[in-house]
């Protein structure tokens, strides 16, 4: 039993670390705006988003969701970068080797006159509930 309850404890751990803590999501903004320094990149916003509370679907059941608790929160982060496209693609691979829950929701890139590349991206990351 003590076998057992230790590795549920390993996966449940495991499983966790997917998710962010508020100083986790603030560690978030400093590594865009380190790894856009070292890649000559230039942040023009970043900004976070809205938080938005996910709860598990009612299966028709006539249950106002507002009612039913908090599964976990998406957290948003928004964010423009300026630079040339190589250096942008470093970027994204620092952010993707996170150990954490990332998702790009929205990534728009575009190229400006000057032959660079303006990228818009819309992340989220996912926040345990307060318990």
């Amino acid at each position: 039993l003590v076998k057992k309850v230790e590795e549920l404890e390993m996966v449940r751990e495991e499983k966790f670390k997917l998710f962010v803590s508020e100083q986790e999501v603030e560690e978030l903004y400093q590594l865009i705006s380190f790894s856009a320094i070292r890649n000559q990149l230039k942040v023009i916003r970043l900004i976070r988003g809205d938080e938005e509370a996910i709860r598990e679907s009612p299966a028709s059941s006539g249950v106002d969701p507002a009612t039913l608790p908090v599964d976990y929160y998406k957290i948003f982060v928004e964010y423009d970068i300026e630079g040339k496209f190589p250096n942008y693609l470093k970027l994204k691979e620092e952010i993707a080797e996170l150990d954490k829950l990332i998702v790009f929701e929205k990534e728009e890139v575009k190229t400006t006159a000057e032959r660079t590349i303006v990228a818009s991206v819309k992340i989220s990351l996912v926040r345990m509930p307060a318990r």
